[in-house]
């Protein structure tokens, strides 16, 4: 009887000293918060919402809570006729973001590409003869600021945001020109610019517009012009920040979720989601990658075909964000909603913690 009342008391002890080991840690978690997290703090989150997927992009935005600062509705192109167009996916997803009470304390941006739309199954994506003949004349560039101003102002946007990429380097003073004058138009209708520029863009030698933000990609390291491997590298963002670090424009740093599969028959983009459910369906265990903290796998579908996946998950993100806080680079603007993890959500959701 005794013996059975000492092992009682024994192990209400072993359990309140854990009770309170669970209460001290829980304390010291709250008071001493990781660095990670108080550099998320920090951050000024971007997150890009696209028409193709807008029904995702809509509900995942609305899920990450407070934890994203500024949206970017991926939505307008360009037309046969060199003007601005939108399809019913785009209307419907800036629609739908300024309905919706979720964003009402958030900064939206109206998001235009150079894609230009021959027909409704012809798309020459990122068109360099369509900047050409945009920026080939003082009338032409005056005509196109003023779509923008005209296109911005049906909806309160907080701004606009040009993804015009593929510039040839012939066109880049004209750019930077059409850039200062579209900036001053823009101020004027209390709308502010963000201009995304591909990371070979020479921004360290080019004489561009100060009260602007420039949206550096660093990513595309690997992808449909390549062999397998991670959209970013710590060699190749240590090769972009430290160009960057030599400008002093406003420099935001924009990072892709999702990833690649590659086989011998063709490449093709994957989002977190997707990859999720190669892992699931085909039982396989991706490593990560020393020089770039990127996920990969190889795997045989069921068609016997060999194929190779990389990807970013939310410790790769988590990762790259805290090297380029490290790196002082505190805008991130993150590409895309529409097909993210669970885990990536929650890391949005810990901005705002």
């Amino acid at each position: 009887m005794m013996g059975g009342i000492l092992i009682r008391q024994i192990l209400l002890y072993i359990i309140a000293t854990l009770l309170l080991i669970m209460i001290i840690a829980n304390f010291k978690l709250k008071e001493s918060p990781s660095p990670f997290i108080e550099n998320l703090k920090k951050l000024e989150l971007s997150l890009w919402l696209v028409d193709w997927n807008l029904e995702a992009s809509i509900e995942e935005a609305v899920n990450t809570g407070d934890g994203v600062d500024n949206y970017q509705l991926f939505s307008t192109y360009f037309d046969e006729g060199n003007n601005l167009y939108q399809t019913e996916d785009g209307k419907q997803l800036i629609e739908q973001a300024f309905s919706n009470n979720s964003f009402a304390d958030h900064n939206i941006y109206l998001t235009i590409i150079n894609d230009q739309f021959l027909s409704e199954n012809q798309v020459n994506q990122k068109d360099s003869e369509l900047l050409r003949k945009i920026l080939s004349s003082n009338t032409t560039i005056e005509e196109h600021i003023q779509q923008i101003i005209h296109t911005a102002k049906q909806f309160p946007f907080d701004g606009v945001e040009l993804d015009y990429e593929k510039i040839p380097e012939n066109l880049i003073l004209s750019y930077t020109t059409f850039l200062e004058e579209l900036n001053n138009e823009l101020k004027m209708n209390n709308l502010s610019l963000r201009v995304v520029l591909e990371p070979s863009f020479p921004i360290e030698s080019v004489s561009l517009p100060q009260d602007i933000q420039y949206v550096v990609m660093a990513y595309n390291l690997y992808g449909y012009h390549s062999g397998p491997g991670p959209k970013a590298n710590y060699e190749f963002l240590e090769k972009l920040t430290n160009k960057l670090s030599k400008t002093n424009h406003d420099i935001n740093i924009a990072l892709a979720t999702g990833g690649f599969i590659w086989n011998d028959q063709y490449t093709d983009s994957l989002t977190e989601q997707e990859v999720e459910k190669i892992v699931q369906d085909y039982q396989v265990h991706p490593t990560r990658d020393s020089n770039s903290d990127a996920m990969h796998f190889t795997f045989i579908d069921n068609e016997n075909i060999k194929n190779e996946v990389w990807y970013a998950d939310a410790s790769t993100l988590q990762s790259w964000i805290n090297y380029l806080n490290n790196k002082n680079f505190h805008k991130i603007s993150i590409w895309r909603a529409g097909g993210l993890s669970t885990n990536t959500l929650n890391l949005f959701k810990l901005h705002s913690m």
